[in-house]
């Protein structure tokens, strides 16, 4: 038995008539299966608890493929993030990408920590579309997979007047270098000051800060990246910033 473990729903979806199968992410033990037997019972005071992003102290019993639900304290249910789309899209987008990231029962306290700070800010930030992409870029830099910003990824050229960004290489390239058979995106200035900003300012600072124009392309650079690098396709489109 694992006792209160904490840990963040990260998918939950229906069992049958009264239960549910989830996953969590729970911050000593790493993601977990999680079996929710009878929560859609009318006397079931647990139905909360397997809410997505929903935050609490779980009491589990280890079985043959999961671990099975026997009580729970909640912590925060985050209700203030499901009152709009564009914050639930990017909380889904973030755990979509742990999911697929981080093999079950592999302890990652530092990206728990970093998901639940995500999920304390999004509700209020300016940006829920940069909250998101801040999110993914220092977790995957977390993992090792920081895109090179600092000079051409190839010949190392730091006086670059006009970048391109190679998903192959991971990073800027000069005018001067190609990548046979790829097609190099064109990387603004714009672009460029924003995922650095992203990636080292903590989450907290970038939900106070306003949207560039670039925001959302600058998420889609970020995911076609993270498909190439990993090997982890992070389907997700936002319409609002």
């Amino acid at each position: 038995m694992i006792t209160d473990a904490q840990g963040i729903v990260l998918s939950g979806m229906r069992y049958r008539e009264t239960g549910k199968i989830l996953r969590v992410f729970t911050r000593d033990y790493g993601i977990l299966p999680v079996m929710a037997h009878g929560v859609y019972k009318k006397n079931s005071n647990l139905l909360s608890v397997t809410e997505w992003f929903a935050e609490s102290y779980f009491c589990l019993d280890r079985g043959r493929s999961f671990y099975y639900l026997r009580a729970a304290e909640l912590v925060d249910l985050h209700y203030a993030l499901r009152r709009d789309y564009a914050r639930i899209q990017n909380a889904q987008l973030c755990a979509l990408f742990l999911l697929r990231s981080i093999p079950e029962e592999h302890p990652q306290k530092s990206l728990y920590d970093l998901y639940a700070r995500l999920l304390k800010t999004l509700p209020g930030s300016l940006s829920p579309v940069q909250s998101g992409t801040a999110f993914l870029l220092q977790a995957a830099r977390s993992m090792g997979y920081q895109p090179t910003l600092y000079a051409c990824a190839s010949c190392g050229n730091r006086k670059i007047q006009t970048m391109r960004f190679s998903h192959t290489l991971g990073g800027i390239l000069c005018e001067n270098c190609r990548i046979a058979g790829e097609y190099l995106q064109p990387f603004s200035k714009e672009s460029y000051m924003n995922i650095y900003t992203l990636l080292r300012e903590p989450l907290e600072s970038i939900a106070q800060q306003n949207a560039p124009p670039s925001a959302e392309q600058d998420q889609k650079l970020v995911r076609t990246y993270l498909a190439s690098a990993m090997g982890l396709p992070i389907k997700g489109r936002n319409k609002r910033k």
